[in-house]
């Protein structure tokens, strides 16, 4: 099930850390997943946060996950739908004529 808005910012994460291995495994379903909670991310996360008295910055790279995303839908546009295709990737040649055909026998027609 991929993530939603019941999941906790550290689900979130564990979630897109679980399925950055889409490529590896060439998996659609991973792929989705993380473009999933990527998304969550990048709208749960600010840029940036301030803390404390003395204003300590943290700064989050939303970049970096915006392009991780943008990368995911890219392969699952292209490898993505090709993997999941009905359509057998492997076809079988027929046979069915070698005898006839093959070994510098005659073809049907006599030549």
């Amino acid at each position: 099930m991929p993530a939603d808005s019941n999941y906790s910012l550290a689900e979130v994460q564990a979630e897109f850390d679980d399925n950055a291995s889409y490529l590896e495994e060439r998996s659609p379903a991973k792929a989705r997943k993380l473009i999933t909670a990527g998304t969550i991310l990048i709208r749960r996360m600010p840029s940036s946060t301030e803390h404390g008295l003395s204003n300590e910055r943290l700064a989050f790279n939303l970049e970096m996950l915006k392009q991780s995303v943008d990368d995911a839908r890219k392969w699952l546009a292209s490898e993505g739908r090709y993997l999941e295709s009905t359509v057998p990737a492997v076809r079988y040649a027929d046979l069915s004529d070698f005898r006839e055909w093959g070994h510098g026998s005659r073809r049907r027609d006599g030549q």
